[in-house]
């Protein structure tokens, strides 16, 4: 009996030090400054935000003074290719730092044809292996193409093409270039997909348009809508429309990647690779491509 009680008592004690452990755990996870949260679906409609494990954690900050530059407004894209880092201020600056972060070059004006150039509220930069370096002047509905000695040798504008449609605007956020030498440029708002260029910088079209899906029920309504809707409400009316890329990079298998906007039709095709058809070739769980 005496035995027995023991082992009662070593079993209560090992419950007692579990159950503070765990407890202890989840207030470190809560209280912590790195957060780190993820959902458990407890039915079709309905999930759970519970704490888990950080996935990351912050090994060092570094500021403007650390690296030795004047502060930043606001950093809205990085790039790194071969030794070279390139930060991109909405400022209108660019600073390019070599591997150990030693400064290169702090560029906030340029020139073209003995004209000064800014570049305020770019939202996207991009150097290729030749050290071209791509500016996504946003704001000013233009792609500035610099040199390795970081002249401007080239300014694209809107195309004047046939494949361009009227109402596209020309805000180019992300720019690529492929192993064979193809620009790809992304304009934000576009459903056409990328902006495709020759290595001599002629536009050829679009690249990699996501597509939509229907129901059959859907098509009719749509195909009653136009027999039988007037003017004013069909004016109204919201078209079903692909959805835009938000991001592109060129990865290390040659393949141009790209992230989609959210997808209200379903939750595939976030992510694609895409071939040098422009076709999705990421297959998922199911073995489908999305």
């Amino acid at each position: 009996m005496k035995n027995l009680k023991r082992i009662i008592c070593v079993l209560l004690s090992i419950c007692c030090l579990l159950t503070c452990t765990l407890s202890v755990s989840a207030a470190d996870y809560s209280d912590s400054a790195n957060d780190s949260t993820t959902y458990w679906s407890i039915s079709s409609s309905e999930k759970e935000m519970v704490y888990s494990r950080p996935m990351f954690d912050t090994k060092e900050l570094i500021t403007a003074t650390d690296l030795g530059v004047e502060a930043f407004g606001k950093l809205i894209d990085i790039h790194a290719q071969g030794d070279k880092i390139y930060l991109l201020d909405t400022d209108g600056r660019l600073v390019i730092f070599d591997e150990k972060l030693n400064l290169i070059k702090d560029i906030s004006t340029l020139t073209f044809n003995n004209e000064e150039i800014t570049f305020v509220d770019a939202e996207g930069i991009y150097a290729d292996n030749n050290g071209n370096i791509y500016i996504c002047d946003t704001a000013n509905e233009r792609l500035l193409i610099l040199d390795a000695e970081y002249n401007v040798t080239n300014i694209l504008t809107v195309p004047q093409h046939d494949m361009w449609p009227a109402d596209l605007h020309y805000k180019p956020i992300k720019a690529v270039v492929d192993n064979m030498g193809y620009l790809y440029v992304l304009s934000k708002g576009s459903f056409y997909g990328a902006a495709m260029y020759t290595p001599e910088l002629e536009f050829k079209g679009f690249y990699g348009a996501n597509v939509t899906t229907t129901s059959v029920l859907a098509a009719v309504n749509n195909l009653w809508d136009v027999l039988f809707t007037n003017t004013e409400k069909l004016s109204r009316s919201a078209k079903t429309l692909p959805f835009s890329f938000v991001d592109m990079v060129l990865g290390a298998d040659g393949y141009v990647y790209t992230c989609t906007s959210a997808n209200s039709f379903d939750n595939r095709g976030a992510v694609r690779r895409l071939n040098p058809n422009g076709t999705n070739i990421l297959i998922d769980k199911s073995g489908q491509s999305p």
